[in-house]
């Protein structure tokens, strides 16, 4: 949990979301280590951020080293591709974050259930809006604040694998990760 419950959540962390989607978690958990995919999730309304692979070949120190790199990747970033004057890689961030905000036209169908879902949600058109804006007007800036907010953070671990790859790891000296399912 990077905010707490009542803490006030820009819009622009959603950018960066989307940035390390298609970005570094990309390009280093797939792209160089093999991960059929990689993506981070920030849900707005709980203040959660996740990291995930999926069908990643390595053990977990890899991933998790992985991810450990994101604080310094966004620092840098921030101060050199993305402060750069109509920075390309900050408005596609930009448009994939407001994208998954607002999604594909919904069918008829759907519409009857989003409806539903923003009024039992008390989500009126005032709050969406309060929070697209601030996507909207992300900046670079906005990256090295959500950079700072990793710092010093004590992550919760999830990861579904295999026995043999949770034993290793936890041979390694870090941090002990426990079975809560097993199949």
């Amino acid at each position: 949990r990077l905010f707490e419950v009542d803490e006030p959540i820009s819009g622009s962390f959603s950018v960066v979301s989307r940035y390390l989607s298609t970005g570094y978690l990309w390009d280093v958990v797939r792209v160089l280590n093999g991960a059929y995919g990689a993506n981070s999730y920030f849900y707005n309304t709980e203040g959660i951020l996740i990291f995930m692979s999926y069908r990643d070949p390595n053990d977990l120190s890899t991933t998790l080293a992985a991810y450990d790199g994101v604080e310094p990747q966004l620092h840098k970033d921030a101060r050199t591709t993305l402060a750069a004057p109509n920075s390309i890689d900050l408005t596609r961030a930009i448009i994939g974050a407001i994208g998954r905000h607002d999604g594909s036209a919904p069918s008829t169908e759907e519409i009857g259930w989003i409806s539903l879902m923003r009024f039992l949600g008390n989500e009126s058109p005032e709050l969406r809006q309060r929070y697209r804006t601030p996507i909207l007007e992300t900046r670079a800036d906005h990256f090295e604040e959500f950079a700072q907010s990793l710092g010093g953070l004590s992550p919760t671990i999830c990861a579904v694998t295999s026995k043999a790859k949770l034993d290793d790891f936890n041979k390694q000296g870090g941090p002990q990760l426990k079975t809560i399912l097993s199949v």
